[in-house]
């Protein structure tokens, strides 16, 4: 009776006449029950979308994705900004003990590449000591680096929530937490410029 979804009254004509030759209760029992049964159909449609819904979102996550979330809750971390809202904070990289480089993809590889306008090969280095100090140092006096909008030429402590510029286009911020902030510090709304 039912297909693609529409209506298809069964039609009874023994005369000839064009006119439905059943009474009117068992014209209106039968539609009763294709309305019943169109909408069992629909509720089972909802309820099968609802589970394979439920499972995909169980399923979909990333191993990788958890591992990046779960350190960016304990390490240290730049994260972009951009002139989109929605963009912003999107690019993430956790910064590991030790030497950081940041840099374009020419030369030496780089542990975070950064393209765009003046950006060298070597651009800047982000040290983490073991105390959780993160300090940032310009490669040479050519290499633009800001921050909080103030050039800097040597090395240079930063704080949470500090405004970093390489180049003349790549902007972020960093996050540092230490033991305090890790479960109560949530990220500010920050906006390109």
């Amino acid at each position: 009776m039912m297909k693609t979804g529409k209506f298809q009254p069964t039609f009874i004509d023994e005369d000839g006449d064009g006119v439905d030759d059943r009474d009117g209760k068992q014209k209106e029992e039968e539609v009763k029950a294709q309305v019943l049964s169109n909408e069992q159909e629909l509720q089972n449609l909802i309820r099968s979308y609802e589970e394979k819904l439920k499972e995909a979102k169980k399923g979909s996550v990333d191993p990788l994705l958890k591992k990046k979330e779960e350190e960016k809750q304990r390490k240290p971390h730049i994260f972009n900004l951009n002139s989109d809202p929605q963009l912003s904070g999107k690019i993430i990289h956790i910064l590991r003990a030790g030497n950081n480089t940041i840099g374009n993809r020419r030369g030496d590889t780089s542990d975070i590449v950064m393209i765009g306008p003046s950006m060298q090969e070597n651009h800047a280095v982000i040290t983490v000591d073991k105390k959780g100090v993160v300090k940032l140092k310009p490669h040479n006096n050519d290499c633009r680096v800001l921050v909080n909008g103030n050039p800097i030429n040597c090395e240079t402590e930063l704080q949470s929530n500090d405004r970093l510029m390489f180049g003349s286009t790549q902007y972020g911020y960093i996050r540092i937490l230490c033991k305090e902030q890790i479960w109560q510090q949530k990220y500010s709304c920050c906006n390109y410029i």
